[in-house]
C-alpha cells in the first residue's frame, strides 16, 4: 500500500471507530453487515470487511485473498488490530471449533427430532455434524427412487428378461430383423463385372 492510501484509509477507520481504553474492542460504528455483524468499508471500490482493512492499514501491507484475518477477541465488529491476526480458512475453521462456536457444535437433536449424539452422530473433518439415522433415510430413499425410475422394483429377473434397459426407462427389446444375406459370388450380379472381359 503506499502512503497517501494509507493515510487516507487510516483516516476513515478512525471515524467510524469506537476507541476504547486498555485493551478493550474497537467497535466499528459505520455499516454493518446484517447476517454476521462484521463492519463494511469501501476500500478501492469494494465493499470490504472493516476488520481487514484495518489490519492491512495497521500493517502497512496488502494480503493475498486467500489470507484471512480472524478475531482473536471473537467480536465481528471489533477493528483493533491488536485483536486481529492472520490465518487461512482452515485455521479460522479450527478456531472457531476449539472456541466453540461452530454452529453446528450448539445443537443437540437434527431437524426430524433425533439426538446428535453417541453412535447416531457422524462428525466430519470441517467440524460439521449429521444425524446418522436420517443419513441412511435418504440413501434409502435415493436407492429406491433410482430402482423405480428402472421399473425393477419387486420384479423377478425372469420378467425383467425380456426387457432392454435405455437410459433410465425398460423398454421391450425389438425382435431381431432378418436382413438378407449378402450375394455369395460376383456371378449372381453379372451387371456389376462388365469391365471385366
Amino acid at each position: 500500500m503506499i502512503e497517501p492510501e494509507l493515510t487516507e484509509i487510516r483516516e476513515r477507520i478512525a471515524k467510524y471507530t469506537s476507541f476504547a481504553d486498555g485493551n478493550a474492542c474497537w467497535l466499528w460504528k459505520g455499516a454493518i453487515s446484517k447476517t454476521r455483524g462484521y463492519g463494511r468499508i469501501t476500500f478501492r471500490g469494494v465493499v470490504v470487511n472493516a476488520h481487514r482493512v484495518s489490519y492491512m492499514a495497521a500493517r502497512g501491507k496488502e494480503l493475498d485473498r486467500k489470507i484471512c484475518v480472524c478475531h482473536s477477541c471473537d467480536n465481528p465488529s471489533c477493528v483493533r488490530p491488536d485483536h486481529l491476526f492472520e490465518g487461512t480458512n482452515k485455521h479460522n475453521t479450527a478456531d472457531m471449533i476449539a472456541k466453540g462456536r461452530h454452529r453446528n457444535q450448539k445443537k443437540t437433536h437434527c431437524k426430524r427430532g433425533h439426538p446428535l449424539s453417541g453412535d447416531n452422530l457422524v462428525i466430519y473433518p470441517n467440524g460439521s455434524r449429521q444425524c446418522k439415522k436420517c443419513l441412511r433415510t435418504a440413501s434409502h430413499k435415493f436407492f429406491e427412487k433410482n430402482l423405480r425410475k428402472t421399473k425393477r422394483v419387486n420384479k423377478p429377473r425372469s420378467e425383467l428378461a425380456h426387457l432392454k434397459v435405455i437410459g433410465q426407462h425398460s423398454v421391450p427389446a425389438c425382435p431381431p430383423q432378418t436382413i438378407p444375406p449378402p450375394p455369395s459370388s460376383p456371378v449372381s450380379h453379372p451387371r456389376s463385372w462388365e469391365h471385366y472381359p
